[in-house]
């Protein structure tokens, strides 16, 4: 089973990465050939396709850098104390075009008093990112995604709900894996699929806890983070 889920995430790279790598060859190969005599507003779409598989092209090689780093133990960690409320906030602002493209509302429900936890604030945003983004692609138009923080004696506990097409019950644990992708998603993710791996190594380095549950009242699936005080 392990080795099928590398074959298929393999050959899902190949494509993914072939992908931006034609557009930007097409693209470039057409910049040179009528450089004399394209308009510039023409050029300048050749330049802009060019950048938006280039960064597609780099979010696929930092994924997978990431993960190998994460796995090899070689990431260094900054802990400073930190409201996790701030960096949901900033996560929010950043997404704002994605989820007014998606027509999707993000609800985020700070708490009125939170203690500041010691964390790697930009390793807890890239989780934030990961868990955030793929409510986002996953979610209707016009569906909300919850976001809330809660707290108890010893933890900081985070959750991100959405109302998408949740994961089978058999696969909850499984889409923390590498290779690995929800049978409900993957025909039309896209991606590495590793953003689930990358965060599930941070939060484990934050000696915290990370998993995944289909809503009891409703459509979508409901991630929780859970960070020690």
């Amino acid at each position: 089973q392990a080795n099928r889920a590398k074959s298929e995430f393999l050959s899902n790279m190949s494509h993914e990465f072939r992908t931006p790598m034609t557009g930007i060859l097409s693209f470039a190969t057409f910049g040179i050939e009528k450089h004399l005599n394209a308009d510039r507003e023409k050029l300048l779409r050749y330049f802009t396709k060019i950048k938006e598989s280039g960064q597609r092209l780099l979010a696929m090689v930092n994924d997978l850098l990431d993960l190998a780093k994460l796995e090899a133990g070689k990431v260094v960690y900054e802990f400073y104390d930190m409201k996790i409320s701030s960096i949901v906030n900033m996560i929010i602002s950043e997404l704002s075009a994605f989820s007014q493209e998606k027509n999707v509302d993000i609800i985020f429900e700070a708490p009125t008093k939170e203690a500041k936890i010691k964390v790697d604030s930009s390793k807890i945003a890239q989780v934030v990112i990961n868990l955030m983004s793929n409510a986002i692609k996953f979610s209707d138009a016009g569906h909300d995604i919850y976001v809330n923080i809660e707290e108890n004696e010893k933890y900081i506990i985070l959750n991100v709900k959405d109302s998408g097409c949740g994961i089978p019950e058999d696969e909850l644990e499984g889409i923390f894996n590498k290779y690995t992708q929800s049978s409900n998603t993957k025909p039309t993710s896209g991606g590495t699929g590793l953003g689930l791996p990358i965060s599930k190594n941070i939060i484990n380095d934050h000696k915290g806890e990370i998993w995944a549950e289909n809503n009891s009242n409703g459509p979508g699936a409901l991630f929780v983070v859970k960070l020690p005080k």
